[in-house]
């Protein structure tokens, strides 16, 4: 079985820095690091001088604003970590900026709910419904949706299928809780804690909302994507929603599927997929791929390009 913690087998370069960073977790100096990388491209000099999240103990909390939204976050949580220091996520923001006031939008894996509260920003007066399955990391979505009175954000603890059924959540990395998967492996039991969850199709857990159209989709569930488009086929061909996906061969191979096959059963649907941070057409060949996608449904009667 592969490894997930991206920081077990460090360099000595990487060793070296790291002394530096740690200098930089000091309040005052964080505090202007903070401010120096917002919106600093994720590979970028001022990126790299960001201290990792595994040198922050577990517990270190911050309170921040993020796009308006109170927020409360573990520096040593990869999801976090990541927001507090407010690196660019082009394609994030190029999804975003497609939903209207009244949209109704679905966030599927919404981990503590930060991007989920963006959408709802954004649909002032629409309807976000963002379900996430790991207790915990509910427990802090709901939480945030409370803390800045999102009414109209509606956490649901339940995973998203192809079939109602239960599977064992793994937290593969302890410090990054939006690494969590569901594992066909049996020797993921003797290495990973997990959790029971329960596991719905999108349009039974929609209509357990009042929910009966939706105009854009979220996904980011490590590999179940497959899984998740399957069990959403109905909403899809129903309302056409915009996707945002995250597109990872080797978690979808985990899951006995590829990127190449995600894509080509989207495009089956009578959907465009493009690469999310610039919009350019995807490569033929997406082994070993890592990026997010960006499909929207063509017109109906429209040829594919």
């Amino acid at each position: 079985m592969r490894s997930y913690a991206y920081y077990e087998h460090l360099s000595l370069k990487t060793r070296a820095l790291n002394k530096v960073r740690r200098l930089l977790q000091w309040g005052p100096l964080e505090r202007l690091l903070r401010r120096f990388t917002q919106g600093a491209q994720p590979l970028s000099l001022r990126a790299r001088l960001i201290p990792p999240e595994y040198l922050y103990r577990a517990g270190s909390w911050r309170e921040a604003r993020l796009n308006g939204m109170l927020c409360r976050l573990d520096l040593s949580d990869t999801v976090g970590h990541s927001a507090y220091f407010g690196l660019a996520d082009h394609g994030a923001d190029r999804f975003l900026r497609s939903i209207a006031p009244t949209d109704i939008v679905v966030d599927i894996g919404a981990n503590i709910g930060l991007r989920a509260m963006a959408f709802a920003k954004a649909a002032r007066n629409g309807r976000v419904i963002a379900f996430e399955p790991h207790p915990v990391s509910f427990a802090r979505l709901k939480a945030h949706a409370e803390a800045n009175q999102l009414h109209h954000l509606v956490p649901v603890r339940l995973g998203i299928g192809n079939a109602r059924s239960s599977a064992r959540l793994y937290e593969v990395v302890g410090t990054n809780p939006g690494m969590n998967r569901i594992i066909s492996d049996p020797e993921a039991d003797s290495r990973f804690p997990s959790q029971e969850i329960e596991i719905d199709t999108l349009d039974r857990a929609l209509a357990a909302q009042g929910v009966m159209h939706v105009t854009h989709i979220k996904i980011d569930v490590e590999g179940y994507e497959m899984e998740v488009l399957r069990g959403s086929e109905a909403v899809l061909l129903r309302d056409r929603p915009a996707l945002f996906i995250e597109l990872d061969d080797d978690n979808l191979r985990e899951q006995g599927a590829s990127a190449r096959e995600l894509v080509e059963w989207l495009s089956g649907r009578g959907y465009r997929v493009h690469a999310a941070e610039d919009e350019a057409p995807l490569r033929s060949d997406l082994t070993g791929c890592h990026l997010d996608i960006i499909a929207e449904r063509l017109p109906q009667g429209s040829a594919m390009p």
